[in-house]
């Protein structure tokens, strides 16, 4: 769907007047102006107003209030998922000795449940809010990292795949709505350029880590700790988040 919508930008022609005020097509000048037209002069019309403002992207400043705490928790959090990830096919082979089958049905279990359950996360968070859904995700995070390291088959993983399932989903709605509430509707640019930052430093530093402490003390022991890590980092957002 990515790839369909970049086909459809189209360079905007002779007759779009780029520097008039921007204005939402309605019915009567839609037939005027490309509605790929009326975005990217929305996108330079935003641009040349950043610029006016004199205000630099990547704002260090934003991490000295209550927003740093939370981007902490966020750093800690995608540190801590990405630090067993790596770990997890290697474990999959050399310790339940899984066949190709046995892991593809393990994933579909996986999507199938997430996507069930991401059916019912408009109800969760209309009723709990989003930081509560964001703490329900995070706090159960660990679960699989835990039953995979208790199992010695394939039905214990099977277990973990179905159970992770609504957990992430939980985690990828009640995460990003949470973030959407802490960031400022007049300064957006600069939170998200630093929870990206927060997100990348952390996918880098956990997938270093992790394989170095799982060579260490072995691929069983690791995804003990990545629970317990993972439990740690819902403590920090349910402290700061």
């Amino acid at each position: 769907m990515s790839s369909y919508h970049l086909s459809r930008v189209r360079k905007p022609g002779d007759g779009v007047e780029l520097h008039a005020p921007a204005a939402k097509p309605n019915q009567e000048n839609l037939k005027k102006v490309h509605w790929s037209d009326w975005l990217l002069h929305q996108v330079r019309g935003r641009r040349g107003s950043s610029r006016l403002a004199n205000k630099p992207l990547l704002r260090l400043d934003v991490l000295r209030g209550p927003f740093g705490l939370f981007m902490a928790g966020c750093l800690a959090f995608y540190a801590f998922q990405y630090f067993s990830l790596p770990v997890f096919p290697l474990f999959y082979v050399n310790e339940l000795h899984l066949t190709d089958g046995e892991i593809s049905l393990g994933s579909s279990l996986f999507n199938g449940t997430m996507m069930l359950g991401s059916l019912f996360l408009y109800r969760l968070s209309a009723r709990y809010g989003h930081r509560k859904v964001m703490l329900m995700g995070v706090s159960l995070f660990g679960l699989f990292p835990l039953l995979l390291g208790f199992a010695r088959d394939a039905s214990l993983f099977y277990l973990a795949c179905a159970f992770s399932g609504p957990i992430v989903a939980l985690i990828n709605v009640g995460l990003i709505n949470r973030l959407m509430e802490r960031v400022p509707d007049d300064d957006r640019p600069a939170h998200m350029a630093l929870h990206n930052l927060s997100l990348n430093l952390g996918i880098l530093a956990g997938s270093l880590l992790g394989p170095v402490v799982a060579d260490w003390m072995g691929l069983r022991d690791v995804l003990y700790v990545s629970a317990g890590l993972r439990l740690l980092a819902a403590l920090l957002l349910w402290r700061w988040g």
